[in-house]
């Protein structure tokens, strides 16, 4: 399965609220798991503009730990 996580990252995500967002992005991705042969992930911010950070076939993100982590990266 493909997943498109779409993330808003502007000034009026505060950190209450980004942090919730991370909470809900990482039990979704402990529930519909992430793996070669299981589900592939696709994160992308908005601000201004959209920025795609990784993409389904990318084999480092089908990895449960690079994915969270870039995401966090991402959002916090």
């Amino acid at each position: 399965m493909d997943i498109a996580i779409v993330g808003d990252i502007s000034r009026s995500m505060k950190t209450f609220h980004r942090n919730k967002l991370l909470r809900h992005i990482d039990r979704l991705i402990d529930e519909l798991e992430v793996s070669p042969e299981s589900s592939h992930y696709d994160f992308i911010t908005f601000h201004r503009e959209a920025k795609v950070h990784n993409n389904f076939p990318d084999p480092l993100f089908h990895n449960e730990e690079n994915l969270k982590r870039k995401i966090r990266e991402q959002i916090i």
